[in-house]
């Protein structure tokens, strides 16, 4: 299999692996796609910036994934290292067995995705023997002496326990103490100069499109106990506090923004961050800790996204960006960096596709040819890979309120230059029309109130009597009949029109019966105060709610993804 390469093909090893995990739902292990890498690897290690053919230097060198599942990521990355170094007259083969026992680390939950990931890098120069590897599986759940650990997350501790050593090391074989403090030292802080992760996406609590009836998806794989899932969550938590910044972690933006900031901590300075991370890590309120590290921490930044929602990893439909960076030696909270928004028609054909556009965004960015969203002008810089556009590139200010990252997803970035002259007071659709002043206001401005809280609506808190917070028990159905109807939740196939049916409605509850007069009253006037036939969109996103205004047929009152809005002037 060595011979023919097959040991090497991601395409195969990649895919099979996939349909065979088990816990794949609450792992969120979405294999990355070999041509999504090789654009990734493309953009985190540019053929500018280094002596690739310094080989003492180069030998120096770590890579790291901590996440690894079967090393797509990290052998394309090793693959690419290699590949600049020949191109710069050296041999890779000579690097290869220092890079195997100091420089590749890969670490997964999965025992067989680890040694998948071994086979893959040890087979890419198998005439060059090594001694050590620092390649594995790190525990989760209930460890033998009764604590618990939660994966490679585990190397957020200030020092990773020798008990969290040991367990992974056991898996590997075992390791005497000096073995261990080996481990240890190979996974300093500060230490690594690329890092190349496409993490777990799950989330504390099951969100739409996610594991239902489970107390907590992010820790519930291997059939751990809702008990140790509650003290994985705090054993995280604990982690998250004893960082020297203020964590980025959060549990409603999943695993991965604690991954993240894994791989900040890990970084030296002048090091890389490569990520596949979801697409709402761009806007989402919970990611917001995110992206004010990237911004105060980190330049020279490339955010890649696709305008056809088509994700990165297979068999998701989790719409999904890329993010390069380079750690800055010191925070820059003053500054006001700008990052290079590249918005692709679609992911990448094949691995050789993605190479070629990481080189061409590479060429345009260190050309200066690239246009700045704040210029006066209009139009983006087109990617062309031979005769056939693939995408569009802009350059711009970085929010330094940590707003939404806005221009991502786009196909024709002339939308996104419209918009920010539009939020400025400026309507100017091109570079031939006179800019039109044009008020524009907040949607609170135009309205008398927008709600209510949907805890108000159908809330199950009781106080000490008895009566519930909300006066309705939404029913998962709707008719014309119906006395409340109610616009709840998103459905993306319904949300694009500008029209959107109710998708279920009220009943007054019955129940204490004591205080079945006071929910009558209650839920007369919410619908009395509240019901309309304009309805505010709560969370949008790219990947399937792309809708933020939406009228009912009806008067209709709103939800926990609908609030209505109630205008002054209907």
């Amino acid at each position: 299999m060595i011979v023919a390469g097959v040991a090497k093909s991601h395409d195969l090893t990649g895919v099979v692996f996939q349909r065979l995990i088990a816990d794949r739902q609450f792992l969120a292990a979405y294999y990355t796609r070999p041509e999504s890498a090789a654009l990734l690897a493309g953009l985190a290690l540019p053929r500018g910036g280094r002596d690739w053919g310094h080989a003492e230097q180069l030998q120096k060198m770590r890579i790291g994934d901590f996440s690894c599942g079967t090393g797509t990521l990290l052998s394309t990355a090793y693959q690419r290292f290699g590949l600049l170094h020949e191109i710069s007259g050296g041999d890779p083969g000579k690097l290869h067995p220092k890079m195997m026992e100091w420089g590749l680390v890969g670490l997964d939950v999965l025992n067989i995705a680890v040694h998948l990931t071994s086979s893959m890098l040890a087979g890419s120069h198998p005439a060059h023997p090594f001694k050590g590897e620092c390649l594995l599986t790190m525990p989760f759940g209930e460890l033998q002496d009764g604590t618990v650990a939660v994966g490679s997350l585990e190397l957020l501790n200030l020092q990773v326990g020798i008990n969290v050593l040991r367990a992974a090391a056991r898996t590997a074989g075992g390791s005497d103490e000096a073995g261990l403090a080996d481990y240890q030292k190979k996974m300093d802080n500060r230490s690594f100069d690329l890092i190349v992760m496409n993490p777990p996406f799950t989330r504390a609590t099951a969100h739409e499109g996610e594991v239902k009836d489970t107390h907590n998806p992010a820790f519930a794989a291997f059939d751990v106990s809702a008990e140790t899932q509650k003290q994985l969550a705090s054993r995280l938590k604990r982690l998250a506090s004893l960082l020297d910044w203020h964590s980025a972690g959060h549990g409603n933006a999943g695993l991965g923004s604690y991954f993240n900031d894994l791989a900040h901590k890990l970084l030296t300075d002048g090091g890389t961050m490569a990520m596949i991370l979801p697409l709402s890590v761009l806007s989402g309120v919970s990611w917001q800790s995110t992206r004010r590290l990237w911004r105060e921490n980190y330049t020279d930044a490339v955010v890649v996204t696709t305008a056809d929602g088509s994700s990165f990893s297979a068999d998701t439909s989790i719409a999904e960006c890329i993010f390069i960076g380079r750690k800055a030696k010191a925070p820059q909270a003053d500054a006001s960096p700008t990052a290079y928004f590249v918005s692709l028609d679609r992911r990448p054909y094949s691995t050789v596709d993605g190479e070629f556009l990481a080189l061409e965004i590479e060429r345009m960015i260190g050309d200066g040819e690239v246009c700045k969203l704040e210029s006066g002008s209009f139009g983006a810089s087109a990617i062309t890979v031979g005769k056939e556009k693939r995408g569009e590139m802009l350059r711009c200010e970085v929010p330094a309120d940590d707003l939404s990252w806005k221009v991502a997803g786009i196909k024709d970035l002339s939308l996104a230059q419209t918009a920010y002259r539009f939020e400025t007071g400026l309507l100017q659709f091109d570079s031939r029309m006179t800019a039109v002043e044009t008020p524009v206001c907040r949607i609170e401005d135009l309205c008398e109130r927008v709600g209510p809280l949907h805890r108000d609506v159908v809330g199950n808190e009781s106080n000490k009597g008895g009566m519930h917070r909300g006066p309705f028990v939404k029913i998962e159905s709707f008719s014309d009949a119906d006395a409340y109807p109610m616009l709840w939740s998103h459905e993306n196939k319904q949300e694009r029109r500008l029209v959107v049916s109710p998708d279920s409605h009220g009943e007054v509850r019955e129940k204490p019966a004591e205080y079945m007069n006071e929910y009558v009253k209650r839920a007369n006037r919410l619908w009395d105060e509240y019901a309309s036939r304009i309805h505010y969109s709560a969370d949008p996103g790219f990947g399937a709610q792309s809708l933020m205004l939406a009228t009912t047929p009806s008067t209709t009152l709103g939800g926990r993804s609908w609030p209505s809005v109630v205008l002054t002037d209907p």
